[in-house]
């Protein structure tokens, strides 16, 4: 039980409960007692009556529960339940290991493997089930070209034994030699997804890539990394990989003698430790396994790696373990990926503990003996079990597109009640001409038709198929995904799946009030590291409908944690050492002048923007070195992301030059084809809109035979946009309080719009209802300053003042206070606890002087129509406005176009210099 300074307990109840408790063997345990239940002199008192007495202290002292076992053991002793995560791990790794011996599934067969080096295990892979899966493999060597499933044939063979450079295929005296194969691949064509794996299977002994290849991999490797964790920039956020993170580690354990890999592998061990410790828990079993095994190679015992939710990683995948215990779940029912890693880090941590805490790689099996392998048939593939005859009928449509055209259009077809996607699109290919591979695994990797094939990576690195359900695109394989009577499933195929604005737009998985409760009750004791943690039970709840958050019986707990921790940060503001910080004028001019020194450049153009808003002096380097660019690109910045020709259009606009004519190319007109401006989503409306009004730029003419922009059809697209909540977002029904901003900042000059009147005042208010506690927000899943920029420029946008509007003052701290706390070394960081980066610099910097601007009566941070009528820009040091004065409304469009990330969601803008972080 928790008391806080808003709610005391009386007799171990909270205030609001009521109730007595008396006597000792109540066994109540409290935390953070206040009030009524503390005397002045620190003694405990309950009913009434102090525990003042020796015994009555030592039978309090006895009370205490110390570790999450103890707490297991005594919920178990008084209710008769018990904690998701206090798992007999060694009976669920053997009770997973007893489903597996026929297994059909090459990682699982190596798992078995390294499963039977245990001591005093008997679960072994029959003989039958060793040579399918030797089948298979064979076959699949003598064909594939990629260089992931290379790795996988590698690694699972020699686990089982067998030579991966002596392989027969049945009827044949001609060997396969995968490890040659492998080999003579380019290396600097392998995704980052699967280079650790290409690097695992050098391991085994018959790959023997040369240096430079192995050096190619680790820098693939380390082009990925930021803040010590993997991931990729899509879609308007930065999405944080922790499943190939782990696989990483693994991989560069054994590569240790380089000192490019040590390098590595030291900042990927600190920081997914760190990333760890900013979740609350992982959202699946999936990456705390991928995870467990990445420490456990690096010699690291993930026992000691803590959740902010104070549970160890260990602890947080055996809360995914299923009721019947042979099994992990994931998304609340049993996967067969979810058990597959998670068998795999459990064996991982059996062998670490075994061997007295050293490192141990699950994924070497170079000790193990081979010898050549000889399949005796092409292999029985594991596939998806048919639903029940007996279930009743169902019917789907089926559309298969392919960049050249449709390969299947709205073919109708029937399978039974409790059918997955599987089920309908292998009935659907029925004498359709067409073939597939991969789909029994949950992945489609290629599909075939008169010849013609398009697969994994055959037209680009981020090429592949992607299916939709009902217009939306699932978050599970499709042997997962079940289907309801009428669905319509589209598979269509993507050349790059990161310019794709549907891609990875993976719906939004429906919270429950039980969920909620439990990122409450992980939130714990409140201290400045609590942010991320009460953010993330905050944004939970404000996602709930009305009726489930009615029933979150612990929201006491949450708004207590808020008030709580507000008053931590109000404290560290005033003290001595921070105080300084917050004073955001020092801070934006100290800011300003590091930022000043920089190489400005083709790609800094946000930081071009602030400097020329503020008044500072652009070097002509800059407009020399986009010149050049633009040149050099014959004009070209990008074929799909047009919102690169909104960002140089607001730079070069903010320095008085004319994007009409750079080096002898017309930017401006780039914006004129709706469809290719929308063609990345709504980021690319959104800038564009904002460009064209940054100095009344009138909408250039399409070609004869596009779809010609124009300012109305911009705002009617990001209106439609708009989610029912009030905001925007890349992907999902949730407003995410970045894209918020941004179509608040393109809509501003609209309204006088009714329509758009009102679209404004809804976001503005989600805006305000989205604030944290400390006065900031959180978006994907991390608290961080770029989205207190943002919403900065768009309320300074609108006339309102982010440090005296009551809307956006929570406990005391302002949206400004929030952002100023991310203020260090003359620079601005992500999270609270990071170092001062470029990219939270540059976007602090464009608030900063968007504010200043509101302050000074000056036109909005991108209306620019204040230099085509020959006004300066006032010096940032102007006094600012009476404590009275209310500050002039602005007209005026703003934008931040945000450099965008990941491997889950919607396409959006990909500008240069400023991508957002995962939040994961």
């Amino acid at each position: 039980m928790t008391g806080t300074s808003t709610y005391g307990y009386t007799g171990g109840f909270a205030g609001r409960l009521g109730g007595t408790l008396a006597g000792l063997d109540n066994q109540i345990t409290v935390k953070n007692v206040y009030g009524n239940c503390m005397k002045p002199d620190g003694q405990w008192k309950a009913a009434g009556n102090s525990f003042t007495g020796s015994s009555e202290q030592a039978a309090v002292e006895g009370m205490k529960l110390t570790t999450w076992q103890q707490v297991n053991d005594k919920l178990m002793e008084l209710f008769g339940v018990s904690l998701p995560w206090i798992v007999d791990d060694t009976a669920l790794m053997d009770s997973i290991a007893a489903t597996l011996t026929e297994t059909k599934d090459g990682w699982s067969a190596m798992d078995m493997a390294a499963y039977g080096q245990l001591a005093g295990k008997t679960y072994k892979l029959t003989d039958a089930a060793r040579q399918n899966i030797m089948d298979l493999l064979i076959a699949e060597a003598s064909g594939t070209t990629d260089a992931g499933a290379r790795s996988r044939i590698e690694l699972v063979l020699r686990a089982l034994g067998v030579d991966s450079t002596e392989l027969y295929p049945q009827g044949s005296s001609k060997a396969v030699n995968n490890g040659a194969l492998l080999k003579a691949m380019d290396m600097s064509g392998v995704t980052v997804w699967a280079a650790p794996y290409v690097l695992l299977a050098n391991m085994q002994g018959g790959v023997k890539l040369t240096d430079q290849q192995i050096e190619t991999l680790i820098a693939t490797i380390a082009a990925a990394e930021s803040n010590g964790i993997l991931g990729s920039s899509y879609g308007g956020a930065y999405y944080a990989d922790p499943d190939t993170t782990g696989a990483a580690m693994a991989a560069l354990s054994a590569y240790t003698d380089r000192s490019s890999a040590k390098t590595l592998l030291d900042k990927l061990v600190q920081g997914a430790a760190n990333h760890v410790a900013g979740a609350g828990y992982y959202s699946n079993a999936n990456s705390d396994a991928m995870l467990i095994i990445g420490f456990i190679a690096a010699g690291v015992d993930p026992e000691t790696v803590l959740c902010a939710s104070g549970i160890t990683l260990v602890e947080d995948m055996l809360r995914y373990a299923n009721d019947a215990n042979n099994g992990f779940l994931y998304a609340g029912e049993d996967n067969a990926l979810a058990t597959e890693q998670g068998f795999r880090a459990l064996v991982a941590l059996a062998q670490f503990r075994a061997n007295g805490g050293k490192a141990y790689n699950i994924y070497d099996f170079s000790k193990t003996a081979v010898k050549p392998g000889h399949a005796t048939g092409s292999g029985e593939p594991d596939v998806p079990v048919n639903p029940p005859e007996e279930n009743e009928n169902i019917t789907v449509t089926v559309s298969i597109r392919t960049p050249a055209g449709m390969w299947m259009d709205g073919k109708s077809v029937t399978v039974k009640k409790g059918s997955t996607v599987y089920h309908a699109f292998i009935e659907a290919l029925r004498d359709s001409g067409i073939t597939q591979s991969g789909a029994a695994s949950g992945y489609v990797r290629s599909m075939t038709k008169g010849g013609v094939t398009y697969g994994e990576f055959t037209h680009g690195d981020n090429s592949g198929w992607l299916y939709k359900v009902n217009g939306v695109l699932p978050n599970v394989a499709l042997t997962q995904k079940k289907l309801a009577d009428g669905d319509d499933i589209l598979w269509y195929y993507t050349t790059d799946w990161k310019q794709d604005p549907d891609a990875g737009a993976m719906a939004d998985q429906s919270l429950t009030a039980a969920d909620v409760i439990k990122l409450i009750n992980a939130i714990g004791d409140v201290t400045l590291d609590s942010g991320s943690a009460i953010a993330a039970a905050r944004t939970a709840y404000n996602r709930l409908p009305a009726e489930e958050k009615a029933l979150v019986t612990n929201y006491a707990v949450l708004v207590a944690a808020e008030e709580t921790y507000a008053a931590l940060v109000k404290a560290q503001q005033e003290t001595s050492d921070v105080k300084e910080n917050t004073a955001w004028r020092t801070q934006y001019e100290t800011a300003l002048d590091k930022a000043g020194e920089n190489d400005l450049t083709f790609g800094s153009e946000w930081l071009v923007i602030a400097l020329a808003r503020s008044g500072r002096t652009v070097p002509d380097s800059y407009y020399d070195s986009v010149v050049k660019a633009v040149q050099d690109a014959g004009g070209e910045l990008s074929d799909k992301k047009f919102s690169e020709y909104s960002r140089v259009i607001l730079a070069l606009t903010a320095i008085g030059k004319d994007p009409a004519d750079v080096g002898g190319y017309d930017l401006l007109a780039k914006l004129a084809d709706m469809d290719k401006v929308t063609y990345q989503g709504l980021n690319g409306a959104i800038f564009a809109l904002i460009a064209l009004d940054s100095a009344g730029y009138e909408v250039p003419a399409a070609a004869e035979d596009a779809n010609q922009t124009s300012r109305e059809a911009l705002v009617a697209y990001i209106l439609d946009k708009q989610l029912s909540d009030g905001g925007w977002a890349l992907s999902g029904d949730s407003a995410d309080p970045d894209m918020t901003a941004m179509a608040v900042q393109a809509l501003a000059a609209y309204r006088d719009d009714a329509a758009v009147q009102a679209a404004v005042d809804k976001a503005v208010q989600t805006l305000s209802d989205m604030q944290l506690s400390d006065g900031g927000y959180s978006s994907w899943g991390t608290v961080n300053s770029e989205s207190c920029a943002q919403v900065i420029i768009a309320l300074t946008t609108l006339g309102i003042d982010p440090a005296k509007d009551s809307r956006f003052i929570k406990y005391g701290l302002s949206l400004l206070d929030a952002l100023c706390a991310y203020y260090k070394d003359g620079g601005f960081c992500h999270t609270r606890d990071g170092a001062a980066d470029d990219i939270a610099t540059e976007q602090a910097l464009c608030a900063l002087t968007a504010y200043a601007r509101l302050l000074n009566g000056q036109t909005a941070l991108y209306d620019m129509t204040d230099l085509a009528a020959g006004i300066t820009p006032a010096e940032p040091d102007a006094q600012e406005p009476a404590e009275e004065q209310e500050p002039a409304a602005q007209n005026g469009a703003v934008v931040w176009i945000v450099v965008a990330a990941a491997a889950a969601a919607a396409g959006a803008a990909v500008i240069a210099a400023s991508k957002r972080r995962k939040k994961e």
